[in-house]
């Protein structure tokens, strides 16, 4: 990304993956220990993620590379965990926020497969529908952004959560 409009893109992104991550959690999943170690852990990295939104900082940093870090831990304990691939996405993103145009480059095509990990895994939940559908509207095209179809994903998410803020706010802004 390039010059002051990507540097304000990389800004929306990573205020957008704030907006939607807000209170996430999810219930651990059927299927053993390992799942639900798994469980736990993407739970602990989404609630780190969500925290990291009150601190600055060093404290900022420390706190969002444990989270990646419990959510990596996840994703690779249980790589069909939704949430987990969902937690990578979000500690990522907010990483991405304090970094430099350059990282922020590099750093969306995990952010698109962590997403879309999510997505296929659990093609019906809100949360990632929202996250998917702001990562669309906010990229620019020549990385992949696609605003016709964040909107789609967005409208999708608002019919199986019609009270979505973060997807109003974004559909309401087109």
């Amino acid at each position: 990304m390039l010059g002051i409009v990507a540097r304000t893109r990389g800004a929306n992104i990573a205020l957008a993956v704030a907006l939607i991550v807000g209170r996430a959690s999810g219930a651990p999943p059927a299927g053993g220990e390992s799942a639900t170690r798994a469980a736990d852990a993407a739970a602990a990295a989404l609630a780190i993620c969500d925290r990291a939104d009150e601190l600055t900082g060093q404290e900022r940093t420390r706190t969002l590379s444990h989270g990646l870090e419990l959510a990596e831990h996840a994703v690779a304990t249980d790589q069909f965990d939704a949430r987990a691939h969902f937690a990578v996405f979000c500690n990522l993103g907010k990483q991405a926020q304090q970094a430099s145009v350059v990282r922020q480059a590099l750093v969306v095509g995990r952010l698109k497969h962590e997403i879309d990990s999510a997505l296929a895994l659990d093609p019906d939940d809100p949360q990632v529908l929202v996250a998917k559908g702001v990562l669309l509207v906010e990229l620019p095209p020549f990385l992949g952004g696609d605003a016709a179809q964040g909107e789609a994903l967005l409208r999708a998410a608002l019919t199986k959560d019609p009270s979505n803020r973060v997807a109003r706010r974004y559909l309401d802004l087109r």
